[in-house]
C-alpha cells in the first residue's frame, strides 16, 4: 500500500510538471509532413498529396505520372490527428478532372456533383493560431479548385469575386502550417 502511494505521488506530481499546450508546443508538434502541390499539364486540375509517391517525382519544374507538374511545398498538414486540428478530405471528379478539398465533410460526404471520396489528404487547422499557422485559401474557376497560401497569386480574398485565371474566391479551406 505504501508503494502504491508512493508511485501515486511521484505521478501527480510528474503531471503537474508537465507544461500546458500552447501555441509554442503546436508548432514543434511531430507528423507535420509537406502537403505536395501538382499541377495537371493540360491546365485542368492542381492535386495536393504529402505522398510524393502518388506523383513520383518532386523535382520543381517535372512531370511526373499522369501528367502533372510539381510545382513545390504548398503547405504543412498534419499525418494524424493533433489537438486543434480537422481532417482534410480529399475527392476526384473524374469528369472534369478536378480535385477538391474541404474540412467540411459533409460538403459531399462520401460523394457527389460527380465526385468521389478518395480519403483523408492530412489535419490541418480549423481556426487561426497566431504564429503557428495562416489561410489556406480556396479558389474555383468552373473547372479546377485551386487552393494557396499566397491570394497573390490569383489577387482576390472577397467572397464570390473573379480574380486571375477566372478563379473565384471561396474562403479559407483551413488554416496550415508554413514550416515542417
Amino acid at each position: 500500500m505504501k508503494l502504491a502511494f508512493v508511485f501515486l505521488a511521484a505521478l501527480i506530481v510528474t503531471i503537474q510538471c508537465l507544461p500546458a499546450q500552447n501555441s509554442e508546443d503546436v508548432k514543434r508538434s511531430s507528423g507535420r509532413r509537406p502537403l505536395h502541390r501538382y499541377y495537371l499539364s493540360d491546365g485542368s486540375d492542381h492535386f495536393y498529396t504529402t505522398n510524393a509517391r502518388e506523383i513520383g517525382t518532386t523535382v520543381a519544374g517535372r512531370i511526373g505520372r499522369f501528367g502533372y507538374e510539381y510545382e513545390g511545398i504548398a503547405a504543412f498538414v498534419y499525418t494524424s490527428r493533433v489537438a486543434n486540428t480537422v481532417p482534410l478530405y480529399r475527392y476526384w471528379n473524374g469528369d472534369i478532372k478536378d480535385h477538391f478539398y474541404t474540412t467540411d465533410f459533409n460538403e459531399l460526404s462520401r460523394g457527389g456533383k460527380g465526385y468521389e471520396y478518395e480519403g483523408i489528404a492530412g489535419y490541418c487547422y480549423e481556426d487561426s493560431l497566431p504564429d503557428v499557422n495562416r489561410p489556406f485559401h480556396r479558389y474555383w474557376n468552373g473547372v479546377d479548385h485551386f487552393y494557396t497560401l499566397s491570394p497573390s497569386e490569383i489577387g482576390t480574398t472577397t467572397i464570390g469575386a473573379r480574380g486571375k485565371f477566372g478563379y473565384v474566391y471561396e474562403g479559407i479551406a483551413c488554416y496550415v502550417s508554413i514550416s515542417p
